[in-house]
This record gives structure tokens, sequence and C-alpha cells, in this order.
């Protein structure tokens, strides 16, 4: 549920920069109830109770502490970091040929996932003060550790 809860912060962070602060707790609810219909419409998926919870606990830390808190970006940076390190040490190594056997192995939600994440850590970088090919550098450096 801690990785739900953060890529969930990290959509709240996204949707506040892209509109006012007004609307944009409104336009979470909206994302987060459109996400959760298209997922029980997939066939072969069902919500969980960390899916909500994820997304619940994400609105609560946005609206009570990340929507004013001083350093924002910088501590969600933090988080999702953790995130991603602690989710690649929890599973299981897969040793593939080459990189391009590994990418083709990887599953189309797997890579939209990770597209969104270490896209996102590149922007909460950028967003806490980091030049932008400094914080593409650092995010691309730790999608390639792991290959």
């Amino acid at each position: 549920m801690f990785r739900l809860c953060i890529d969930w912060l990290l959509a709240a962070l996204l949707i506040e920069a892209a509109t006012d602060a007004t609307r944009a707790a409104r336009l979470f609810l909206y994302a987060a109830g459109g996400i959760f219909a298209l997922r029980v419409l997939i066939a072969g998926t069902a919500l969980s109770s960390a899916d909500i919870d994820g997304a619940a606990v994400a609105l609560l830390l946005w609206l009570l502490v990340f929507r004013r808190a001083p350093g924002r970006h910088a501590i969600a940076a933090g988080l999702l970091a953790m995130t991603l390190v602690s989710a690649r040490l929890a599973s299981p190594l897969v040793h593939a040929a080459s990189p391009a056997t590994a990418w083709r192995a990887a599953s189309a939600p797997a890579l939209l996932r990770g597209a969104f994440e270490y896209g996102g850590l590149a922007w909460l970088l950028a967003r806490a003060g980091l030049r932008s090919w400094l914080a593409a550098a650092a995010s691309a450096a730790l999608a390639l550790i792991w290959l």
C-alpha cells in the first residue's frame, strides 16, 4: 500500500501543478474514480483495499501536509526514491541475456508504471531545485542500476 500511496501522492502533486489549488482536490477525486472504474472494466483486474486505501491516504497527506510544506517536492522525491529502491530490492532478480530481452519481457502496465514513477522522480527532483538535466540523469541512473 505504501508504494500505491506514494504513486497517488505524485499524481496529486502533478494535478496541483497543472491547475489551481481549489480545483486540484476535485480533479484528484475524478482521476482516482476514473482509474478505479477503468481497472474494474478491464478483464481480469480487480480493485484491492490497498488501491483505495493508498489513494485515500495520499489525498489526506496531500491536503493536510504537502500542500503547504516547505521542501515538499524534495520530501516526495525522497519517498518515491525509497519506494523504488525497496521495490526493486524486494523483487527477485531477473537475469536476462541482454537489456533488450529484459525490455521485451516486461509487461506494458509495468513499463507504464515505471515511466510514471521514474519520470515523476525526475520532475520532483527538478521541482525541488535540481537542474532539469541533473534530475533526469539521476532518475535514469536509478532506473539503469537494476539492468
